[in-house]
């Protein structure tokens, strides 16, 4: 849809809970007791979704050995920054597809707790990859002796909830 023609399509009540929009009643009147905020011609939008991120990444470092070589707190504490730098720019939703030591399901339940705003992350936590492959510095390794199906079985049952 063309933003031209996105205009006047939503005439409504969004009905915000926590920082979410917890429903849209086309129907309803304004309840005295909502503050309204009139955006004008403005569209609300739903948050997006980004099915494909790395919080851990350091965009200025190209090593992802870097990653694996660095202090976890020093891991940790960058994954916010861009955590927020998506949130800012309208995503609610990231798939974070692989990290180290399951950092990005601890910003997970950070976030998850409320004491901080940030984008609902959804986690894989450490990849599993052959040897020099994608992610590798900080990946399980299946070899001939160690099969990928127990190191599956195994971050299955081990990853933070």
């Amino acid at each position: 849809m063309l933003p031209e023609q996105a205009v006047g399509v939503f005439v409504g009540a969004a009905l915000p809970r926590a920082v979410r929009i917890g429903e849209v009643d086309l129907q309803a009147g304004i309840d005295a007791e909502l503050s309204v905020l009139d955006l004008g011609d403005a569209t609300l939008l739903p948050g997006l979704i980004d099915s494909h991120v790395h919080l851990a990444f350091d965009p200025d470092n190209k090593s992802k050995q870097a990653i694996a070589d660095e202090e976890a707190h020093t891991t940790l504490a960058r994954m916010p920054v861009h955590a927020g730098q998506q949130l800012r720019a309208g995503v609610t939703t990231v798939r974070d597809l692989g990290d180290r030591d399951h950092l990005a399901v601890s910003l997970r339940d950070h976030y998850t707790a409320g004491t901080e705003a940030g984008p609902e992350i959804l986690a894989a936590g450490p990849p599993i990859t052959r040897r020099r492959g994608h992610c590798c510095p900080w990946a399980a390794k299946p070899t001939a002796s160690r099969p990928c199906r127990p190191q599956s079985r195994t971050a299955l049952h081990t990853a933070p909830t």
